[in-house]
């Protein structure tokens, strides 16, 4: 994420005006997704979620983190190295994608025995800029 809030000021001090949340991008190999991708990409699709879920590498791989992004348009599809002709490399893209709102969960572990401990969580609803739960 990168945001942008903007200040202005009339009477010598600065306030925060409205912030932007720049497009969140992920990189993923090219496989049988990338046709429909392209495809909402190129139709402006809205999509009503989209939901990043990571896990911890390991046994038992557990869910650390949750962003749920609403009210979605992919602002872009790039080829990584599709067309660079190394013999030992998978195809990659890069996926942008424009949203509403966004919120995150981050699940807190312990180190000792790997049990979650609690969840911290924030959004934001960049329409009426303010936060979103």
């Amino acid at each position: 994420f990168r945001t942008k809030p903007r200040t202005a000021s009339s009477s010598g001090g600065a306030t925060v005006g409205r912030v932007y949340l720049s497009d969140f991008s992920i990189v993923k190999l090219v496989d049988s997704s990338t046709p429909k991708i392209f495809q909402a990409c190129c139709a402006g699709q809205h999509l009503k979620k989209v939901i990043l879920s990571l896990y911890r590498a390991g046994g038992e791989k557990q869910k650390y983190m949750e962003v749920t992004f609403e009210e979605v348009i992919i602002s872009g599809v790039e080829s990584g190295n599709l067309f660079d002709g190394t013999p030992s490399s998978f195809p990659e893209e890069v996926i942008r994608f424009d949203y509403a709102k966004v919120k995150m969960i981050y699940s807190q572990q312990s180190r000792e025995s790997g049990l979650l401990v609690g969840q911290v969580s924030a959004g934001w609803d960049q329409i009426s800029n303010n936060t979103y739960a």
